[in-house]
């Protein structure tokens, strides 16, 4: 499990030594399931990260980049951090950021997983629902067929490609055939989509049998139901249920993207609702891939066959 002496360690690169364990996903379908998992003292869960401010605005953290595979001294800062008294709330998730690759925590973990739980081949036919970031950079010479898209507005048609070459598609009014896809990547896109339901059944359409959707998405650890912040009404006009929480947006990066859902357990029940016959909670954390700052969550639905 993590070690706050390990991370909190200010040491540069350590020398060169095999790759840690593989990195353990705890597969969980149900809240119950989850709070047996936390039963057993496996689970640190949120808000545990947390550590005494100080001058050092930078600092380095020793781990294994599974992007490079090697050892690197994790670049750190206080970056989206937040402050309560005297005590610095570091953004664990969104920095963490390889000196080699250029990958942060998030980022890194999500080449890392797509490779371990879908075990793609050269060929796969594989749909990451972003373009214009350095995922994709990363994860393209590694899978030539890849086809990475941005979201361009709703007056776009799915296909259409901007005067930069970059591909727009709508998750949930692709182009893509029945059935012409290995694997649907998405990672913090879907808490933007008005209608994620709507979403999980044109993905499941598009995937060949057999074939896995892999996302992640803000995620409410201790409650069933999703929480929707906003909803959009008939006449294309947006209903804020809560406060208006937006996002960074590489197609728009002076507004930011609205999130309309944060998920819950009952995403699992969605996606079974859509056709998918197995659907999980991926759960992980590791102070050796530098994947810190609470227990992070991807989910995995697989359709049939």
């Amino acid at each position: 499990m993590i070690s706050f002496r390990k991370i909190f360690s200010r040491k540069g690169p350590v020398d060169p030594a095999p790759a840690p364990s593989p990195l353990r996903v705890e597969e969980l379908r149900s809240l119950e399931e989850f709070r047996a998992f936390l039963a057993r003292g496996e689970g640190l869960g949120p808000g545990k990260w947390e550590m005494p401010a100080t001058d050092a605005a930078q600092f380095e953290v020793s781990g294994y980049c599974y992007v490079d595979r090697r050892w690197v001294a994790f670049k750190m800062d206080d970056l989206y951090a937040t402050r309560t008294g005297t005590s610095v709330h570091y953004n664990w998730r969104e920095r963490m950021v390889c000196p080699l690759c250029g990958l942060n925590n998030r980022l890194r973990a999500s080449v890392h997983l797509f490779e371990t739980v879908l075990h793609p081949a050269l060929t796969s036919r594989i749909w990451l629902t972003e373009r214009l970031s350095p995922l994709y950079d990363a994860l393209h010479p590694r899978f030539p067929s890849l086809v990475g898209s941005e979201f361009f507005g709703d007056g776009k048609v799915s296909g259409w490609t901007s005067l930069m070459g970059v591909r727009h598609e709508d998750i949930t009014a692709s182009s893509f055939g029945d059935g012409s896809l290995d694997g649907v990547l998405s990672f913090d896109v879907l808490e933007h989509v008005p209608d994620p339901q709507r979403a999980f059944r044109e993905v499941f359409r598009i995937l060949a049998p057999g074939g896995t959707l892999l996302f992640s998405a803000p995620f409410i650890f201790g409650e069933h139901p999703s929480r929707t912040r906003a909803r959009r009404l008939p006449d294309g006009t947006v209903e804020h249920l809560m406060p208006p929480q937006y996002h960074s947006d590489p197609v728009n990066s002076s507004q930011g993207i609205l999130c309309y859902t944060e998920f819950g357990w009952d995403t699992l029940d969605q996606l079974k609702a859509a056709g998918f016959d197995d659907a999980y909670c991926g759960m992980y954390d590791s102070s050796e891939y530098g994947y810190v700052g609470g227990l992070q969550v991807v989910f995995v639905a697989r359709k049939p066959g």
